[in-house]
């Protein structure tokens, strides 16, 4: 599978990635490596990390930060945005657990009274990813078809997207592989269908669903079509934050 994407070296947990001095040159597959302050097409797919963190350790970075594919025109948006990066909000105390949801895998679920209108939890997503743009090249030949170009561009996202998987720090890849995939029988391979299955929409930088972006604990939430929490992204912070809409009583599932 041959890939058509650069990526933006922010690389500090990528193996195969060398310092930011190091010229562009080829790494094959397609993949390039360039500097991270190249100048790059607005249209070009990037791999980067938001905030850049300047460490590979997650614990010297507190807030985290999120392993994105994304056009470069969104970084640019992203990088412009005033006062990035922001640091995250901190609920006054911890308002939920992770545990089991029968018929659901895993849910959250209120350790206390939520108020409504309450913070209840403000965190980067582990990943981001592009929803706009050349995401995959189109294959023309004699035997083209809707199904094969599905199938191509299933392959593709799988193949970046697991790229963007790897460069994460070893606790959010176990963190990300404990999430829900309801795609395991589509043969959308195992990356992606977490993201299809967890992701949340970002919107502001150019439009709406312009990214979607996958988190440790918010990616928990089960969908509801009367939900008790609502969602807003903090381009500041480059965070999800997450609100109670009504109020939330002990033990009850945070959806």
């Amino acid at each position: 599978l041959k890939l058509s994407v650069v990526v933006s070296i922010t690389d500090h947990t990528s193996k195969n990635v060398p310092s930011e001095s190091t010229e562009n040159y080829s790494l094959g597959s397609g993949i390039v490596l360039v500097s991270r302050n190249a100048t790059l097409p607005d249209t070009r797919n990037v791999f980067c990390s938001q905030p850049y963190p300047n460490t590979s350790i997650l614990e010297e970075f507190s807030d985290g930060w999120s392993e994105c594919f994304i056009r470069e025109d969104i970084k640019k948006r992203i990088l412009s945005v005033p006062g990035f990066p922001q640091r995250i909000q901190r609920p006054v105390s911890r308002a939920y657990r992770i545990g089991d949801s029968p018929g659901k895998d895993k849910g959250m679920f209120a350790t206390r009274m939520i108020r409504e209108g309450e913070l209840v939890l403000d965190e980067r997503p582990l990943m981001v990813v592009s929803s706009v743009g050349p995401l995959c090249p189109y294959t023309s030949s004699a035997s083209d078809s809707k199904t094969m170009t599905d199938d191509y561009a299933q392959r593709f996202r799988e193949s970046v997207w697991n790229i963007a998987y790897s460069r994460m720090p070893l606790q959010n890849r176990r963190a990300f592989d404990e999430l829900y995939n309801s795609h395991e029988h589509d043969d959308a391979g195992r990356v992606a269908g977490i993201v299809r299955t967890c992701r949340y929409a970002i919107t502001g930088y150019i439009g709406p669903n312009v990214c979607s972006g996958i988190c440790k604990d918010g990616s928990r939430i089960n969908h509801s079509c009367c939900p008790n929490l609502r969602n807003s992204w903090c381009a500041e912070s480059f965070s999800f934050r997450f609100y109670a809409v009504r109020d939330i009583r002990e033990g009850k599932s945070s959806r």
